[in-house]
């Protein structure tokens, strides 16, 4: 069998209400390389061939310091807990939904690189959507 990095699990919530927070997880096994980096991307739902990804979190293994954040609408990062392949969105609108893609590569001399993507709806809490039709639709 040859040894090779792979990605263990990939943990994005299914759906969470508006202004929610979520951990995003990408666990990996690198077998015998090195990490060189993660790196997290956000898609449109109906982005089927991922074209339109934005990056929006990269944690370098040999950088200093090791992570660095882009603006990507619906993307609210909380850098102090964010670390390695775990990502804490502090909060959440309609533009949080999406597909969310963890990409793990390995250090020289391979840089062999794997993928995993899952998807996360965004949704009104009930109440929240009763409170906002006017109080005279209520009587």
């Amino acid at each position: 069998m040859i040894d090779c990095l792979k990605i263990k699990s990939i943990y994005v919530p299914k759906a969470i209400t508006i202004g929610e927070s979520a951990w995003l997880n990408c666990s990996y096994e690198l077998e015998n390389d090195n990490l060189y980096s993660i790196i997290w991307f956000k898609a449109n739902l109906h982005d089927i061939n991922l074209k339109d990804k934005k990056q929006f979190y990269r944690y370098v293994h040999n950088q200093d310091p090791p992570a660095s954040t882009y603006e990507t609408p619906g993307v609210y990062i909380d850098e102090t807990k964010s670390t390695r392949g775990s990502v804490y969105l502090y909060k959440s609108d309609l533009t949080t939904e999406g597909k969310y893609i963890c990409e793990v590569i390995a250090d020289s001399p391979s840089f062999q690189t794997v993928t995993r993507t899952d998807d996360m709806r965004v949704h009104f809490a009930l109440f929240d959507a009763l409170l906002a039709i006017p109080n005279w639709l209520h009587q």
